[in-house]
């Protein structure tokens, strides 16, 4: 599917399995991983996606483009009726997208272009607080960062 925005860049997204990820794939997520801290946890991982894909049929990966690569991966199990939901539940702590900083996209679009009609969590990780105001209810999930430790990937 290829998006387009009034003013902004031309947007392609893929939605596939996690068990279909390329190895380019898997290296562009991680990338943009690579670029938060608070991103650096396996249960946003295409390791983890690609573990849970392998026991439910209906997880997805969408993986949204632009000119300059991969700007977006997010990974979500495909409820009926269109709604997207965070994998792993209830043992995942955090979900969502991960999204390249500056990212022009809303979550809104985003969640349109993975072929949803919408997503529900009360986990959303946001460190670049792109989405703040399409925050609805709720309240907010909290990171505790060990100096010295990394978590096992």
């Amino acid at each position: 599917m290829t998006d387009q925005h009034a003013g902004l860049p031309s947007w392609h997204s893929r939605i596939v399995p996690p068990v279909e990820l390329r190895a380019d794939d898997i290296a562009a997520w991680n990338h943009l991983r690579d670029a938060h801290p608070e991103y650096d946890t396996p249960l946003l991982s295409p390791a983890f996606a690609q573990t849970i894909g392998r026991a439910r049929r209906d997880v997805r990966v969408a993986l949204i483009e632009d000119a300059n690569g991969l700007a977006v991966a997010f990974a979500f199990h495909a409820r009926p009726c269109g709604l997207g939901r965070p994998i792993g539940p209830p043992r995942c702590d955090f979900s969502g997208p991960v999204v390249r900083e500056g990212l022009s996209l809303s979550l809104r679009e985003i969640v349109a272009m993975a072929g949803l009609g919408g997503y529900r969590t009360n986990s959303l990780l946001d460190p670049w607080n792109c989405f703040e105001a399409e925050r609805t209810g709720g309240t907010a999930s909290r990171l505790v960062r060990m100096e010295g430790l990394a978590p096992a990937d």
